[in-house]
């Protein structure tokens, strides 16, 4: 699942600025068009939010890490992160 955040830019017009991935705790490799999909997303300088459960969440977060990470976000449901990248690498 992707899904954006627009903000208002100075000329009016909605400008996209965040993006949000997630996906189904049944899925465990992200296929390479996906990659291809999230490589086109990061280069273009969009904040990503990726969210915080087993499966294609965590496969989107380790490979975002191994992509640098820079301007990533994981979204946590409750107090604590359920999982993550980091808790795996």
């Amino acid at each position: 699942m992707l899904a954006a955040n627009k903000v208002l830019s100075l000329t009016g017009k909605r400008q996209l600025t965040t993006v949000f991935i997630a996906g189904s705790i049944k899925i465990k490799h992200l296929d390479r068009k996906f990659k291809e999909r999230i490589d086109k997303i990061t280069a273009s300088g969009f904040d990503v939010v990726v969210g915080d459960a087993d499966g294609a969440d965590t496969a989107i977060q380790t490979y975002l890490f191994e992509q640098g990470g820079s301007h990533t976000t994981v979204n946590k449901v409750k107090k604590r992160q359920r999982a993550t990248a980091t808790q795996q690498c």
